[in-house]
């Protein structure tokens, strides 16, 4: 199994949200041609989640583009295969969840257990039991309080340096009204050896802005 972290988490990225998450997830890929499936697939949940809108906001103004329909402050772990993504919404002080589920998932785990040996079966035990196609209607098999505890386990694999840098990124781009996703794809190891899978985490873009509070009368 190979392993990437994808760490180009600038604020410049924020002006990229208009942009295609299919094709934003396929550039953070790169080379790593067995990774694009994956990448489409997440990158069309993503677009599914900010479809157009027109509309007056709740100051009088006048608004029409592309949404979240989250109220702001939420963000997203997004886990996707060629076929199926599990998607894990949060909310509330993100530094402080990230803190939180990293130490319980590492208080979980004997003082030894290498996360980084986990973290592809952590991923694919997410998507067997929260994934479904994209916009698909599957009722997950654990609740959001087990979910995020996997999340935990992705989290806990990575560098305090890296968990650092996504935890800035994440403030940087909801600061701007913009609503963020942190990013795991699985595919084929690059070797084509049957059975074994590259995984590239995490991968951190901006989605869209969140929807405006409507006027009363919409």
């Amino acid at each position: 199994m190979a392993i990437r972290e994808i760490e180009k988490a600038t604020a410049n990225q924020v002006a990229n949200y208009d942009l295609d998450c299919s094709e934003r997830l396929i550039a953070l890929a790169g080379e790593q041609k067995t990774l694009h499936a994956a990448a489409g697939c997440a990158g069309r949940q993503l677009e599914l989640m900010k479809p157009g809108l027109m509309g007056v906001d709740d100051k009088g103004q006048f608004f029409s583009g592309t949404y979240v329909l989250r109220p702001p402050g939420q963000m997203f772990y997004l886990v996707a295969d060629a076929k199926r993504v599990a998607v894990i919404g949060m909310d509330g002080d993100i530094a402080q969840n990230i803190k939180e589920m990293v130490a319980h998932a590492r208080s979980s785990m004997p003082a030894n257990h290498d996360f980084h040996e986990s973290l592809l079966g952590i991923a694919q035990e997410l998507l067997k039991l929260v994934g479904d196609v994209p916009n698909g209607k599957r009722k997950p098999k654990v609740n959001p309080q087990a979910a995020a505890g996997m999340i935990g386990g992705l989290l806990a694999a990575l560098t305090a340096e890296t968990l650092e840098r996504m935890t800035m990124f994440l403030k940087t781009v909801m600061e701007q009204d913009v609503c963020p996703a942190v990013v795991c794809l699985i595919g084929p190891a690059t070797s084509g050896k049957k059975n074994m899978y590259s995984l590239t985490w995490p991968a951190m873009l901006p989605i869209g802005r969140y929807a405006p509070r409507l006027a009363p009368e919409y």
